[in-house]
């Protein structure tokens, strides 16, 4: 009954509306636009156009932003096409009174309810909701220069910890330019003489209207309120790295943090490492490997950071997932051309992650559930507005999917993982803070009763920051960490546990300087050591074919000092120019072989030994890493950028796969393996179009690499005391170009489409030993070619619907071109190394996002996702490997780890 009596109010109070009464001023037109406006902004504008007063539950209406336009259109029509794609419906109280509800509310107790309320003033817009409003004057009327431009200038800081905003927008309302914070929080902006009104916007944050009366120039600072993170997170002008026309810098992507949580997911899973390969020029061999290659790179030239510590291992589940988990973090950018002269050590790209700090006002968390795992996050003021606490953690239960596999062996494997981190945040004074934190991560995996790996990284981690005067802010930070690994044979004869990691420690000091409105310095210093920690084999169990072996490794220190200068000449022209200067040595304790002069380095050619003592410097590097970009506006909407890069690489990894396993080992540079050094140049070219709502970039890059590692074929790279004798010092050369078209804002659909062409080769020095003859081969990763592509489609805002597919070419393997047969026995030729290729990889995935985050205000709000990975069950190899049979010539087997549709499902609560 009560079904019938709301849908019969629905059909007589909605759909028969327009004849209620000719006078109704549902009947009058009007026309209006609304650019960026969530539905109570939307609303309100309606009540002065249209001489109505509409009643809702400001709590119960999206405040997602769109855009709204119509012209000459009654207000019936243009709240049925207002409210109905946003699952909202109205129903008329009087001639000039309108109850707005969501379509499930559509009863007459709830509707009598809303009335009452509205009628007797008792319902308000939550604070949150509201803009901050100020006033601010500067000058006297009477004694005003006659001027038609007044400049103002200042700071925007968080009101609570007083701390500068970087990246916040700052513009005139109805004005489209505006202007960006730098990385202090300061601004300069020119308005006309007079009233203005002045509106500031960044992510996270209420945005701040600002009443202005300027008579001259003269300067204001304006706080911002933060605005709870629960709400969930919305993308604006104020993300510094993503605002590719403004920003000086070449190749800079920022992944927001909620698309990573709307991207279809594999088993349930956001994760930041496999949203990366949605951007061009990123890719990763297939699925399940691990880590990522930038524009061609090797997996090791990517400096991966967490809260600016080093993680050597992002991978759980073999690389399945990777170890971030999305419900801490803030922040993710990827530097994959101009590099800040802050980072060195890594040649392709740095990766920066940013873990958000504790709540400071009030206590929140969330708990969610996938397929693959748990996981549930708590924080909250500990000392309200002075110390807060952010904790979470993850843990997998994914054997229950392993008991579905054909084979016995994957019925009896195993697989785990779990992270977890806690981090205190002190606000100190006025606006100094220090934060410090503690993460770690475990992963277990076994296959069968045959072979396994365990790994994991243990990362502490301080951070200070302190104002120095009002132009000046100085970052002090220490860490250290331990990356350990063990690969085991649990049951054979030969049963063992082989272990080795790596532990590091780093210190840094950077001061960000901002002299006048053109010029913005940072400079610093950081000292890196690195010690590796010695493979050691054990038997398993006491009856063992297996010896006790232990190789000890490498270690390395870095001292850097660096300065970087963002300065703007005029409105259309800006240069970053940095350089790094770098001292390295490696130390002991070290038994160096020295072998044979000009000989090649062979075990038989070792004809001594040196050793060092603890701490007794071995060999030393150096040298100085410049770094300059160069941006030229050609109009508010279109700019052209060129930039060069050096940087140098004193630790590499060991590894002659594709995808690298856990025990594969880092080694630091010694007298035998130099650090790699390469040079980037980059132009670009970037514009946005139609009200911004779309963005074009392109880029064109050439990049050589001198000293890289080239393994020989068939190295012996574990327990190997003279790891040098399997590496050849090899160049690499990479060159293509990226372009991207992405859709940033829309009712209905967003997403982009980007294309990728990458060449990347290697080649050795001639004589003997030489790969491939000493000629120029594909590296690795030579993917040529590369598309993705992503579409969004918005059913209403809590609601949406997303699409991903990714092309890739195969990437090389080495595969025999001719076979012999030699007394009976079949022998293969392989005549030059990567010669074949693996078959293009195609994947398609879809995702169902509800979130009600969006949506609700208060309360627990619940989120769930639904992905099918794969969707079209394309069999993507993983590798082909050659087997012969005996008495038979070698015949190619694929591997794929993911060969068909996997759904999933995923849900989180948040309170």
């Amino acid at each position: 009954m009560k079904i019938k009596t709301t849908l019969l109010l629905y059909f007589i109070l909605f759909w028969s509306i327009p004849t209620l009464s000719a006078q109704s001023r549902l009947n009058n037109s009007a026309s209006g636009t609304y650019k960026s406006k969530n539905i109570y902004e939307i609303l309100s504008g309606l009540e002065t156009t249209y001489n109505v007063r509409f009643c809702n539950d400001p709590e119960l209406l999206p405040w997602y932003k769109l855009d709204y336009s119509f012209t000459n259109k009654t207000l019936h029509e243009v709240l049925k096409g207002l409210l109905n794609k946003n699952t909202l419906t109205y129903v008329p109280l009087n001639d000039s009174l309108i109850a707005v509800c969501r379509i499930q509310d559509l009863q007459s107790a709830y509707i009598k309810d809303l009335r009452t309320r509205c009628v007797n003033g008792t319902i308000e817009l939550p604070e949150m909701l509201q803009p901050l409003k100020l006033e601010k004057s500067i000058g006297d009327a009477n004694n005003a220069v006659k001027s038609s431009k007044i400049r103002i200038s200042g700071q925007i800081s968080d009101q609570d910890s007083g701390e500068g905003i970087a990246g916040a927008v700052i513009f005139v309302n109805g004005v489209n330019s505006g202007q960006q914070t730098n990385a202090i929080g300061q601004y300069r902006l020119d308005v006309g003489s007079g009233a203005s009104a002045l509106s500031v916007k960044y992510i996270g944050y209420r945005e701040t209207q600002i009443a202005l009366s300027a008579w001259e120039d003269g300067t204001i600072d304006i706080p911002m309120a933060p605005m709870p993170l629960g709400l969930g997170e919305v993308l604006v002008e104020g993300n510094r790295a993503s605002n590719k026309t403004n920003n000086v810098q070449t190749g800079v992507e920022a992944l927001p943090v909620s698309l990573v949580k709307e991207l279809p997911k594999l088993l349930g899973e956001s994760d930041v490492i496999r949203s990366l390969n949605t951007i061009a020029g990123v890719s990763n061999v297939s699925d399940g490997a691990t880590g990522f290659n930038v524009r061609g790179g090797n997996l090791d030239q990517n400096l991966t950071l967490q809260d600016d510590a080093p993680l050597f291992n992002t991978a759980h589940v073999l690389g399945l997932f990777s170890v971030y988990n999305t419900d801490v973090v803030q922040s993710v950018t990827l530097y994959k051309g101009h590099v800040p002269a802050k980072y060195g050590g890594r040649l392709a790209s740095v990766l920066d992650v940013k873990l958000r700090d504790g709540d400071f006002t009030q206590w929140r968390g969330n708990v969610g559930i996938s397929m693959a795992s748990g996981r549930g996050r708590v924080e909250g003021p500990l000392i309200k507005k002075r110390l807060s606490v952010l904790a979470a953690v993850r843990r997998s239960y994914a054997n229950w999917m392993l008991q579905f596999t054909d084979l016995a062996e994957g019925r009896e494997s195993r697989a785990l993982f779990y992270d977890g981190i806690v981090k205190l945040t002190a606000r100190i004074g006025e606006k100094s803070s220090l934060a410090v934190s503690a993460y770690q991560s475990r992963d277990y995996f076994r296959y069968g009763q045959q072979y396994g790996y365990g790994w994991g990284n243990l990362v502490f981690n301080a951070t200070y920051r302190h104002p120095i005067g009002e132009r000046a802010v100085s970052v002090i930070q220490v860490n250290s960490g331990r990356y350990n690994a063990n690969y085991f044979d649990p049951s054979s004869t030969n049963n063992f546990n082989l272990s080795n990691g790596i532990d590091y420690r780093n210190a840094s000091w950077r001061v960000v300087f901002i002299p006048n409105s053109r010029h913005e310095l940072s400079y610093g210093a950081n000292w890196n050591r690195n010690i590796g920690r010695p493979e050691i084999r054990t038997p398993k169990q006491d009856i063992s074919a297996t010896s006790y072996q232990n190789v000890p490794k490498d270690r390395g220190e870095e001292f850097a000092l660096f300065g970087e200068d963002e300065f703007k000449i005029n409105d259309q022209f800006k240069i970053s120019a940095g350089i790094r200067g770098v001292f390295y040595r490696n130390f002991g304790p070290k038994t160096l072989r020295i072998y044979e002069p000009g000989a090649h380095l062979t075990n038989e050619n070792i004809i001594d030994s040196v050793v060092y003592s603890g701490n007794k410097t071995v060999k030393t590097y150096g040298g100085l890493e410049p770094r300059i970009s160069l941006a030229y506006k050609l109009d508010d909407r279109k700019s052209l950028k060129i930039s060069y890069n050096r940087a140098k690489q004193y630790i590499h990894q060991m590894s002659n796969l594709a995808s690298p396993t856990p025990v594969d080992i880092w080694q630091v540079s010694n007298t035998y393996v130099r650090p790699q050094t390469g040079d980037q140049f980059d132009l670009g070219y970037s514009t946005d179009w139609k009200d911004r709502k779309w963005e074009i970039t392109a880029d064109v890059f050439y990049k050589r690499i001198q000293d890289v590692p080239v393994f020989k074929n068939l190295p012996n790279l574990l327990l190997n005391p003279n790891i040098e004798t399997e590496i050849l010092p090899g160049n690499g050369r990479a060159h293509g170009f990226e372009i991207s078209a992405k859709k940033n804002t829309a009712v209905r659909w967003t997403g982009w489409v980007n294309y990728t062409w990458t060449r990347t080769f290697v080649r050795t020095p001639t004589g003997e030993g030489a790969v491939n003859n000493g000629d120029w081969y594909p590296s690795d990763f030579d993917q040529p070619h590369q598309v993705n592509c992503y579409a969004k489609y918005a059913f209403n805002p809590s609601i949406t619907a997303g699409f991903n597919y990714t092309y890739r070419t195969g990437r090389p393997i080495s595969a025999p071109d001719r076979v012999y047969s030699v007394g009976g026995i079949v022998v293969p030729d392989y005549s030059s190394r990567n010669n074949a290729r693996i078959p293009d990889y195609h994947r398609l995935d879809f995702s169902l996002n509800i979130d009600q985050n969006k949506a609700r205000i208060s309360g627990t709000k619940f989120s769930f996702n639904i992905s099918i990975y794969n969707l079209l069950g394309r069999n993507n190899p993983f590798s082909v490997y050659f087997e012969r049979l005996p008495g038979s010539y070698p015949k190619a087997y694929s591997l794929s780890v993911i060969g068909a549709a996997i759904p999933s499902i995923g849900m989180d609560a948040t309170f």
